[in-house]
């Protein structure tokens, strides 16, 4: 738009914001004279050819705003980073964003993305039959979802059907489009924190011969969300294929729970999980070794072997008419008979 104009019969100045350029109107002659502080030279043209000059470039600007408006991505479209499950607060205000939990165990912003679309040819939309669907709405070309009435129930989730749509700006001729679930849990209180274990690493011994019942260690871990999303429970989560151990899912405590009866596996490694109470439900994991201690036993008195009966053999007479008599033997004996 012209920014300031002086008149007479003859002559109009015009003076475009950051254009150097000067329109002159001499009776029915239109002319254009510009100069360029690039290099301080003239242009002149007539009238016909400064209107044909700036439809050409009018031309060419609006066919390339419409071809990257309504350019459409050849190719299926798909949703990303499924699946979709999002957490919000009971108390947050309107406009909140619906968190998800990214790969690395952090809150951030709820968006539903579809691959092979251009941003100005996305369209989500929000569909819904359970509770509370209508509290949410999702941001049609960015795929942001948000809390659009206050006071979500607590303890409700929402499933939608969410709508992906590729399409040309120009109408519906040309479209794509593909349909997923997402679900929105409301919380009292987003879980924030992992329990964490006290040591990276425990170890215990139990002797081969030790009863049921038999308490080997203790492992403990922390949370550092408040009230029921703090609350931490343990179990064995691998490790224990014989069913040797138990882990009390309050204290923590590893017991013997069945009699050690193979003694060839001297060391059990163990995989101990703590997780919370929390929305959504976090843990961690810590090792446990297990090492297996046969007593040794004491020597053995040696023994003495039995010695046998005495026995005594009568000989046939001889043809002297003696009688040949041996005697006894032990075994072992080198002694020979005697006559």
């Amino acid at each position: 738009q012209p920014l300031a104009a002086v008149s007479d019969d003859f002559f109009q100045r015009f003076v475009y914001r950051g254009c150097p350029f000067v329109v002159e109107n001499c009776s029915s002659t239109f002319s254009l004279r510009g100069r360029f502080p690039q290099d301080r030279s003239e242009v002149e043209m007539s009238c016909s050819e400064m209107v044909r000059a700036l439809l050409v470039v009018f031309g060419l600007l609006s066919h390339w705003i419409i071809t990257r408006s309504t350019a459409v991505v050849t190719g299926p479209v798909r949703f990303l980073n499924l699946p979709y499950d999002g957490y919000i607060q009971a108390d947050a205000a309107l406009e909140n964003p619906v968190y998800r939990l990214n790969s690395e165990g952090i809150f951030v912003p709820l968006q539903v993305q579809i691959s092979n679309a251009p941003p100005s040819t996305r369209l989500f939309t929000l569909t819904g039959t359970s509770g509370e669907y209508d509290k949410f709405r999702i941001l049609e070309s960015k795929g942001n979802v948000t809390l659009k009435k206050a006071n979500p129930t607590v303890n409700v989730t929402t499933t939608f059907t969410v709508f992906g749509i590729r399409r040309a700006l120009t109408g519906f001729s040309d479209y794509a489009f593909d349909t997923t679930q997402l679900t929105v849990n409301v919380v009292v209180k987003l879980n924030a924190h992992s329990p964490q274990f006290s040591q990276s690493f425990y170890a215990g011994d139990v002797s081969s011969d030790a009863a049921t019942g038999y308490d080997i260690l203790t492992v403990t871990a922390t949370d550092a969300d408040n009230g029921t999303s703090g609350t931490v429970s343990y179990s064995i989560d691998s490790g224990d294929d014989a069913g040797l151990f138990s882990l009390a899912s309050q204290s923590g405590t590893l017991t013997l729970v069945k009699k050690i009866t193979d003694t060839s596996v001297l060391l059990h490694s163990l995989v101990v999980k703590a997780k919370d109470n929390g929305v959504p439900v976090r843990s961690s994991s810590s090792k446990v070794t297990v090492r297996v201690i046969v007593p040794t036993t004491a020597a053995s008195t040696p023994t003495v072997p039995a010695t046998r009966k005495r026995s005594t053999t009568v000989a046939p007479t001889t043809s002297e008419g003696a009688t040949t008599v041996t005697s006894p033997t032990t075994s072992g004996s080198t002694e020979g008979p005697t006559t």
